[in-house]
């Protein structure tokens, strides 16, 4: 892999840009691209995957990596946006409020609701954006994806799909949001987070149960990432035999989705008034020996003169339709925050 150059360049194509957690500078990769589901023999034959919320709705993209450079400097011009109108506070709280209705006359337990936020940006400087997210999350796993005719992603995400260490996996029940005052061990979890994490907890335990795959589980404890935390719990899958049904099927799981999940994958068509896409969906290296797959979410398209912010929460019987709202502009300020401060290229 090569070292950055003092010049910047000019991308046109596709390319990967990512940081896993811990580390304080990133990965450049220029790549080809392909549109083909992420199995066993693809897992081996490319290097990168950008998967979609939902299969079928829109394409897996697999990079095979034709360029690879450290920490380097780029520019580029995304594409303007199309129609796509953002749902504002009124109908958001109206939309919940029916949605916690539904909640409490079904066997329903939580659904994932989520909007997108518009943020007008004019001369955005795209790798300074970059830049400033990989100095600021580096607990997280923070990423820029362009695929031409598709989109340009980036995003800080806390969440794990899948991770490899040795011959065994890693994944996590994550749930729960809250400003962090103070450190981790001051926090306070009402019930509703708690069995809002406690649900994920009981769909990874019961789907690796049904694969037959030997685990162990961590404590259940808080976790820091950037201004807020979560309620996080670890799972070592031990040995398992294939890699992609565990992805099948945990993914998309009730952290993204709800509890049971395809009955809240249903309410989530009838509720949601926009296309996903790849928000939720999941992304990450697939180099041979360090499987690394993360969850699509703190993340955000971006075109030419906006970012499209995507945000989400989940929803129980006992949700607050104002808490819920102020949740999701919580999470916002991922990446909104730096959006204000005006990175523009000069």
């Amino acid at each position: 892999m090569s070292e950055q150059s003092g010049l910047k360049m000019k991308v046109e194509h596709a390319f990967v840009a990512v940081s896993f957690p811990g580390d304080t500078g990133y990965d450049f990769h220029l790549a080809e691209i392909a549109y083909q589901s992420l199995t066993e023999s693809t897992l081996n034959d490319y290097d990168f995957v950008f998967a979609p919320y939902q299969k079928g709705h829109s394409p897996t993209v697999l990079f095979k990596y034709t360029a690879s450079h450290r920490n380097a400097a780029f520019s580029f011009i995304s594409g303007e946006i199309g129609e796509h109108n953002s749902e504002g506070k009124q109908s958001y709280l109206e939309s919940v409020s029916n949605l916690i209705s539904k909640l409490k006359t079904t066997e329903l337990q939580k659904v994932i609701y989520s909007r997108t936020k518009r943020v007008e940006t004019e001369s955005l400087d795209v790798f300074h954006l970059y830049k400033s997210l990989v100095s600021k999350y580096i607990e997280a796993c923070v990423f820029l994806i362009n695929i031409p005719g598709i989109g340009c992603w980036c995003g800080a995400t806390p969440e794990i799909l899948i991770t490899q260490e040795g011959k065994n996996y890693k994944t996590t029940a994550l749930a729960g949001t809250q400003k962090l005052v103070g450190t981790v061990d001051d926090v306070v979890w009402d019930k509703k987070e708690i069995d809002e994490q406690r649900f994920i907890q009981t769909f990874i335990k019961e789907n690796l149960e049904t694969l037959k795959i030997n685990f162990e589980v961590s404590d259940t404890r808080t976790v820091k990432a950037g201004a807020v935390c979560h309620i996080k719990t670890d799972f070592t899958l031990l040995n398992p035999h294939s890699i992609i049904n565990v992805v099948n099927s945990l993914h998309p799981g009730p952290a993204i989705s709800g509890y049971p999940k395809q009955k809240a994958i249903q309410t989530i068509a009838a509720f949601e008034n926009y296309d996903r896409k790849y928000y939720t969906g999941f992304f990450g290296s697939l180099a041979k020996g360090k499987l690394q797959l993360y969850i699509n979410l703190r993340s955000m398209e971006i075109f030419k003169n906006c970012c499209l912010l995507y945000l989400g929460g989940g929803i129980t019987k006992d949700s607050s339709p104002v808490k819920e709202w102020e949740e999701t502009e919580l999470k916002s300020t991922t990446l909104g925050s730096l959006l204000s401060t005006g990175i523009v290229q000069n």
